[in-house]
This record gives structure tokens, C-alpha cells and sequence, in this order.
């Protein structure tokens, strides 16, 4: 099995001038473009795994989801194209993996959840400040998508590592849980 694995982060916003997502991605994207050029592909973190793009997000409703459009075409033809080629094993599965930033967390979060709900405590980068609005218009209001990953395996794989962390359920209702949600 193949995973074609896509990565987004985000730019500033009110209250984080400076975002380490913003960082964390385009720092991937060297690292990710330095193994291409060197070994020819990117699928060295694990086997079957392979890093297809990495993206940093204007922190905005609009900016952020006209650019997930995009993120979704691409995986869809990058998926067809490997499947064309005969050159992954099948099936071919496909990861977001979207990099946030709670300002007041004391440790790293692995969300579970995403709701059909924006409301905005400070305006998005484009000066929206959406409240109790719906994501997607054909869900109920506060309408819950759950990950079928499991996070809370993952969660404790990585404090066995040493590492801070738990499970949320909680993205909050600002830009992060906008594009996991979409």
C-alpha cells in the first residue's frame, strides 16, 4: 500500500505574529526537496509513505480554502497518476496532515474532531469575523466529523517517545477547524 501524504500549516493571525507551522511546513519542504534531488524520491520516513507536497496557508476562511481546492485536485491527479503508472503498490491512500498552533497549549494536540461551526474570536487575515456560521451549508450546524486515524495510538506512541501530547477533540472553531473540517 502506498500513502501519499499532503502537509499544511499556517501564517500569522491576531495574537500569533509569528506562526511555527509556518516554519515547521516550508523547513519540510526543504528537507523534502533536498531528498528528491538527492536519492530521486521522498519515501524514506517510512515505507510505503511519501511526502507530496507541503503548503502554508494564508490564516484567512476564503485564503485557506480556495488553496485546499487546489491541495484536493492535485492529490486526486498526483493519485490517478501513480495508479496510471504501475510505479506505487496498491490501494493508494491519501493524509492530510494539518499543523496548527493553540497559543495557550502546553503541549502538542492531536485533534479528532472537526465541527461544522466558525466562529471566529478574532477576524481571519482577510478581516472576516464569521460567528455561529455553518463550514459546509449542506450540514446541520455543529454537525462533528471524527478522523478514522487512530489518534489516540499515535498519542501514546509519541509520549512513550518522550514526547508532550494528547488527544483533543477540540480544534477550537477558527481557521484550524475551518480547513479540517472542509
Amino acid at each position: 500500500m502506498s500513502v501519499h501524504v499532503w502537509v499544511t500549516g499556517f501564517g500569522p493571525f491576531p495574537g500569533c505574529e509569528v506562526n511555527p507551522t509556518d516554519h515547521l511546513v516550508k523547513a519540510l519542504k526543504k528537507e523534502i526537496n533536498s531528498i528528491d534531488q538527492t536519492k530521486g524520491r521522498n519515501d524514506d520516513l517510512a515505507s510505503g509513505y511519501s511526502i507530496k507536497g507541503c503548503f502554508v496557508f494564508e490564516t484567512s476562511a476564503s485564503g485557506s480554502k480556495a488553496k485546499l481546492e487546489t491541495i484536493f485536485k492535485l492529490a486526486r491527479e498526483t493519485a490517478i497518476e501513480a495508479k496510471r503508472s504501475g510505479k506505487e503498490s496498491l490501494p493508494i491512500s491519501v493524509l492530510f496532515l494539518h499543523l496548527g498552533v493553540h497559543i495557550e497549549a502546553k503541549v502538542q494536540k492531536l485533534e479528532s474532531s472537526a465541527y461544522n461551526e466558525a466562529s471566529f474570536r478574532v477576524p481571519d487575515e482577510q478581516g472576516l469575523q464569521l460567528s455561529k456560521a455553518r463550514i459546509l451549508k449542506q450540514n446541520d450546524f455543529g454537525h462533528s466529523l471524527t478522523t478514522s486515524i487512530p489518534v489516540k495510538d499515535i498519542c501514546h506512541a509519541l509520549v512513550e517517545d518522550g514526547y508532550h501530547c494528547m488527544v483533543s477533540a477540540d480544534p477550537g472553531r477558527y481557521i484550524c477547524n475551518w480547513v479540517y473540517y472542509l
